[in-house]
């Protein structure tokens, strides 16, 4: 889809104006059903679509071929265009992990120049890794740079 016709958007925005509700974060909520991974679900015209990209598409415009929409904020029920973002899969993939990884790392100074970092990936154990670094800092570096090769 190239272009979107205004009178579409205008109905599309007129569907969603009633389907969300606005949190103290500024996102605007599904309050509809949603999908077994947690983003809203919207029938739109007779078609079956997530409510994030509807919303998109009526707010922004057409998704460009070939990218996917990233939640800024996190939520994935939030509808807020000005929380979306088009990106690559690639980079939407990454965000993911650095999210999750965010609430689900420690890094602990283990001695002699040797940091060891305790991390979860895709619901399995914690598995640790160690980073040899002068500071905490080189060795967040170093344990972002391992967690992104991780990610396909």
């Amino acid at each position: 889809m190239d272009t979107i016709n205004a009178q579409w958007q205008s109905k599309a925005r007129g569907y969603l104006a009633s389907r969300y509700r606005t949190t103290d974060t500024g996102c605007w909520e599904w309050s509809q059903s949603c999908s077994d991974n947690g983003y809203g679900k919207a029938k739109f015209q007779q078609v079956q679509v997530s409510a994030h990209r509807l919303s998109y598409m009526a707010h922004v415009g057409p998704i460009p071929e070939g990218m996917a929409l990233d939640h800024l904020c996190m939520n994935k029920r939030c509808v807020n265009p000005e929380h979306l973002e088009a990106v690559t899969p690639r980079v939407n993939s990454r965000r993911a992990v650095y999210a999750y990884l965010g609430r689900n790392y420690t890094l602990c100074f283990t001695g002699r120049g040797l940091w060891q970092a305790a991390y979860e990936l895709g619901g399995r154990p914690r598995r640790r890794k160690h980073f040899r670094s002068k500071d905490r800092a080189e060795a967040v570096r170093k344990v972002e740079s391992f967690i992104a090769d991780l990610v396909p």
